[in-house]
C-alpha cells in the first residue's frame, strides 16, 4: 500500500478516495482501530482500556483535524467531500 504513512500529509501524486467505506466515514482506519479497541476493552471488561480507548479516540479526532489541513490543501475536492461526509470516524457519534 503505496499511500499508508504514519506522517499526517498526503503522498505526491495521491487520489482523494471517496467510495466504500470513506462514503460513511472519512478516516476509516481510525475507526477501526478505535472500535477494535473498545469493543477490547469492553470484551474484557476493562475500564482502564476503556478510558485508553477513549483517550486513543480524543488523541485520534486532533490527529485527524491536523491531516485534515493538509487534505484540504492537497486535494481542491476535499472540502466538499468532508461537507458530503460529516464524520470523521463513526458515523452519528465523531
Amino acid at each position: 500500500m503505496k499511500q499508508l504513512s504514519i506522517w499526517p500529509a498526503p503522498v505526491p501524486n495521491g487520489e482523494l478516495r471517496t467510495s466504500e467505506a470513506y462514503e460513511y466515514v472519512r478516516h476509516p482506519m481510525y475507526s477501526g482501530v478505535v472500535l477494535a479497541s473498545v469493543g477490547f476493552a469492553v470484551a474484557t471488561g476493562s475500564p482502564a482500556r476503556l478510558a485508553l480507548s477513549i483517550a486513543f479516540a480524543a488523541f485520534s479526532s486532533r490527529n485527524i483535524d491536523v491531516e485534515e489541513q493538509f487534505l484540504k490543501d492537497a486535494y481542491p475536492g476535499y472540502e466538499e467531500y468532508s461537507e458530503e461526509v460529516p464524520y470523521k470516524m463513526i458515523p452519528t457519534i465523531l
